[in-house]
């Protein structure tokens, strides 16, 4: 799973650091202070580099979850390890339902929904991709087959 988390976890938050800097010309520290002030409020983005690496870290734990949840499921449901692509898209849609809409409204810093679209697009296959579709290849590719009865 160390593998996974690094490439999976390390391309989701190079995606949104990209984006961020081309779209609307954000540091990559401001947009990890982003993450930080989540837990710990605006404070977050005064805290400098300190704070940007608590928001890496907080990233990393999240895609862990995200990631060990996904390998954990497909030891005992067959069709997340035979249909990867089908079942890492929605997965990767089912996180950033729960992210966006149960888990982010309740943080320190929570922010109204954004319409953008471009945002919306980019945000949404950036977990297909990555933390889906890529985490259910990697899982299919190292793991062991799920358990059978």
């Amino acid at each position: 799973m160390g593998l996974t988390l690094l490439v999976c976890g390390t391309l989701d938050i190079s995606d949104a650091m990209v984006y961020y800097a081309l779209r609307f010309h954000v540091a990559p520290e401001r947009l990890l202070q982003n993450i930080a002030s989540h837990l710990i409020g605006r404070s977050a983005f005064s805290g400098g580099l300190r704070d940007a690496v608590l928001g890496l870290a907080l990233h990393y734990l999240i895609a862990t979850f995200w990631i060990a949840t996904f390998v954990m499921a497909a030891q005992h449901v067959t069709i997340l390890f035979e249909r990867p692509i089908l079942c890492g898209a929605l997965y990767g849609m089912f996180i950033y339902c729960v992210m966006n809409f149960l888990i982010l409204p309740f943080t320190r810093n929570a922010s109204a929904f954004s319409p953008d679209i471009f945002s919306l697009v980019n945000g949404v296959m950036a977990l297909v991709v990555f933390m889906g579709i890529l985490v259910a290849l990697l899982n299919r590719r190292f793991a062991p087959p799920p358990l059978t009865a």
